[in-house]
C-alpha cells in the first residue's frame, strides 16, 4: 500500500504530516540551542534543512550541516541493543549526503 496517499483525520496527507512533525521537532531543539537553520523552498536533493552556527572557537567559526530528516511509525528501526535508530536509505540520497558522488561513463 502507498502510504503517500493515506491522509490523516484532518486531510493532510501523512507523509506531509511526517515530513512537518520532523522539522518541527529540529526547529525546537534548535531554538533550545541557539543554533539557526534554513530550509529549501524545493526538497529536490535530499537535503530538508540546513543547519548552521555562528560565533564558535576553534576551526570551525562557522559550523553547518545538511540534514535530511526521517519520520517513521515504524519500531523496528529502534536498535534497543545497540542504542540506535536505523533507517534504510535509498543509495542516491546516502551517496549525495555523504559527498559520495561516482559518475560512471
Amino acid at each position: 500500500m502507498n502510504t503517500a496517499l493515506l491522509k490523516g483525520d484532518g486531510g493532510t496527507a501523512i507523509s506531509h504530516s511526517k515530513e512537518s512533525l520532523s522539522l518541527a521537532y529540529v526547529q525546537a531543539l534548535l531554538a533550545a540551542t541557539g543554533l539557526n537553520h534554513n530550509e529549501p523552498k524545493i526538497d529536490n536533493d535530499g537535503v530538508d534543512i540546513t543547519i548552521r552556527g555562528k560565533g564558535f572557537e576553534g576551526v570551525f567559526k562557522e559550523p553547518k550541516i545538511e540534514v535530511q530528516l526521517k519520520c517513521t511509525a515504524k519500531s523496528d528501526c529502534i536498535d534497543l541493543e545497540n542504542n540506535e535508530l536505523v533507517f534504510q536509505l535509498e543509495k542516491k540520497n546516502y551517496n549525495y549526503l555523504t559527498g559520495i558522488l561516482l559518475h560512471f561513463l
